[in-house]
């Protein structure tokens, strides 16, 4: 069993959806800030494109529309693969 199944998701699901929304959100703007975060997604894997409605996309679409409505994780979405 991993640290996130044995402890952290554990523990975000005891939270409030709001709450846990908001600690997502900060830990992602502040991990964003470093370059790390920005060299997540260099590298794109062919196999993560998708073609919707005739649209090309270089990676899955999955962020529910609002999530970071304030655009204050940026770089770390970006880095992580989303669009």
């Amino acid at each position: 069993m991993n640290l996130y199944a044995a402890w952290l998701r554990p523990l975000l699901f005891r939270l409030d959806a709001e709450q846990a929304h908001q600690l997502a959100l900060e830990a992602a703007a502040r991990f964003g800030r470093h370059v790390v975060a920005r060299q997540l997604g260099d590298d794109h894997d062919r196999r993560l494109q998708v073609k919707i409605a005739g649209l090309h996309f270089p990676n899955p679409v999955g962020l529910a529309a609002g999530f970071d409505k304030s655009g204050t994780a940026v770089e770390v979405l970006a880095g992580l693969g989303f669009g």
